[in-house]
């Protein structure tokens, strides 16, 4: 990706989470500072791609975090992308085993109804 992409990138994802944390809070982050905390958003493009930086800053103003700091998101961006990936995972176990669980109970009584 070059220069030019990743700032433009940055600067849309810096404008998502401003949107988010203002629809949050009512107000923008009184601490924020767009071309200081660019940077921290640059690196997590560049450390998670652009599509699950957006999850990731939707996913952390989500979450029961007391004030969703900038510098918090920066400094545990990758944690929050692995707990993500985490619970979609569990939650992919969990349905299997719901299907399977449904499977088993229908054969079980296909047997004790036959």
């Amino acid at each position: 990706m070059n220069e030019a992409t990743l700032r433009k990138y940055s600067q849309a994802l810096i404008t998502h989470f401003l949107k988010r944390y203002t629809e949050k809070y009512g107000k923008p982050p009184a601490d924020f500072n767009r071309y200081r905390d660019r940077w921290g958003f640059q690196s997590m493009i560049e450390d998670l791609g652009k599509n699950r930086s957006t999850e990731v800053v939707d996913y952390y103003l989500s979450a029961p975090y007391s004030n969703h700091s900038v510098s918090f998101l920066f400094y545990n961006s990758d944690k929050i992308s692995k707990k993500m990936f985490q619970l979609e995972e569990d939650a992919k176990k969990r349905k299997q085993l719901m299907e399977e669980t449904k499977r088993r109970v229908e054969a079980f009584d296909g047997k004790q109804g036959g």
